[in-house]
């Protein structure tokens, strides 16, 4: 096999491939369950919202205290949308794998650089 050298974003780099593997274990040990995390957090969210609307339903507000309820509700929203683009990005990034089995591969491979 002919080796033709070409130039590459590793070139150049103090590459740190322990803490590559270390991260990459890291990842995906713990994905599946940071997945769950947030969808929890979501559901206190839009349980935080369902509470604040109700209180808008259920009360006559003066101006003050209507700007700290909207203000309150709109933290809420972006805290939702910020959860959700999280969950999504992770959704994303293992669809269709076996991360169990992708855990394995890392923690068999960072045993192998650790004996080096």
């Amino acid at each position: 096999m002919d080796c033709v050298r070409k130039e590459n974003v590793f070139e150049g780099r103090d590459n740190d491939w322990l803490g590559f593997v270390l991260q990459q274990v890291e990842f995906y040990k713990n994905v599946e369950q940071y997945i769950t995390n947030i969808e929890a957090d979501i559901t206190d969210v839009d349980d935080a919202i369902t509470k604040v609307m109700n209180e808008i339903e259920e009360t006559d507000f003066n101006v003050m205290q209507g700007e700290n309820i909207l203000r309150r509700l709109k933290n809420l929203i972006g805290d939702r949308k910020n959860l959700s683009k999280q969950l999504k990005c992770l959704r994303i990034l293992t669809a269709n794998l076996d991360v169990k089995m992708i855990t394995e591969e890392y923690e068999s491979r960072l045993e192998a650089i650790m004996k080096l």
